[in-house]
């Protein structure tokens, strides 16, 4: 056997018995669709600190709950469902499936990091983890949360722009939709009773959405001390992201990379965008269908400080 071989081994052999205890306060975004996550992910990965994979944790999370689990469906994971075997599997996945898709990606990732030897400062901004909070204060009790927001006008135009993108879909319920009869897709994570909202007009579905993804998290985030969450605005971080990229630094305690001060100064677009954004876009796009749904959002936009004119 070689010695590349025998490595393997050992390494399988302890992968089941580690408890994955080298998170050192992880860091999670929490924001609702559509609302800059990417964006500001790939400025957080790019701090010295720093130890991610460039994609979202979905996988993990369906391995270990998935959405036949419950009745209804969803993509709500709480405290309830946390044991010490669950909260040990899932820092197992986080950790595994990080390290399987840096090598994936050629990013750094050496021999110490596939043994999980030492601490990492792990970013992650899954957006279904605006129904996890719960459970990760039970895992990480040390995490930190950068609780992004956007104008939920922009945010629920940017998701009716990107409903039926490939990207966005859920793959995974097309089964209870059939079986209700309806033909419409679900995109994004799926709040508690999302098959109410099947057959309605998609900006209602996504105003629907959106309010769930935001008070499900505020809700869940009002219980974490103030020293571990940050609100950030998208539109401060798309005006001042040098400035933004400050603030967030010094609140979750990374060091200032040259790979930041590129990323500021160039803003490149996310991964995931549909169409470059720019000021008011959502007039341009969905003016008409927004308004419909203004009372719908009104209250919740005025809670998050935001003005409706």
């Amino acid at each position: 056997m070689t010695v590349r071989r025998e490595i393997k081994s050992f390494i399988g052999a302890i992968d089941g018995i580690r408890p994955y205890r080298v998170f050192d306060r992880p860091l999670f975004v929490i924001s609702a669709p559509r609302s800059g996550s990417t964006f500001l992910f790939d400025m957080l990965s790019r701090f010295k600190e720093s130890w991610a994979a460039p994609v979202e944790m979905d996988e993990v999370w369906w391995s270990l709950f998935p959405y036949d689990r419950s009745d209804p469906p969803s993509d709500y994971v709480g405290a309830a469902e946390h044991t010490g075997r669950s909260g040990q599997r899932l820092r197992r996945g986080l950790y595994r499936y990080t390290v399987w898709m840096r090598q994936a990606r050629d990013l750094e990732c050496d021999f110490i990091d596939r043994l999980a030897l030492r601490p990492v400062r792990y970013v992650d901004k899954t957006i279904a983890n605006c129904f996890h909070i719960e459970f990760l204060e039970r895992v990480f009790p040390d995490a930190r949360y950068l609780y992004l927001l956007r104008d939920g006008r922009a945010t629920i135009s940017s998701m009716m722009e990107g409903w039926t993108d490939p990207r966005f879909g859920k793959q995974a319920l097309q089964r209870y939709i059939d079986q209700m009869g309806h033909t419409m897709q679900w995109a994004y994570p799926a709040p508690p009773h999302w098959r109410d909202q099947l057959g309605r007009p998609l900006e209602e579905v996504c105003a629907w959405s959106w309010c769930e993804h935001v008070r499900t998290a505020a809700r869940q985030l009002a219980d974490v001390p103030a020293d571990r969450k940050m609100i950030v605005r998208y539109e401060d971080v798309l005006a001042a992201p040098r400035e933004s990229a400050a603030r967030i630094a010094a609140f979750c305690q990374l060091s200032w990379a040259p790979a930041v001060t590129e990323f500021v100064n160039a803003r490149p677009l996310s991964r995931t965008t549909v169409s470059a954004p720019t000021p008011d876009k959502w007039r341009r796009l969905h003016r008409d269908a927004i308004g419909r749904i203004l009372p719908t959002i009104s209250d919740m936009m005025a809670a998050l400080g935001y003005a409706v004119d």
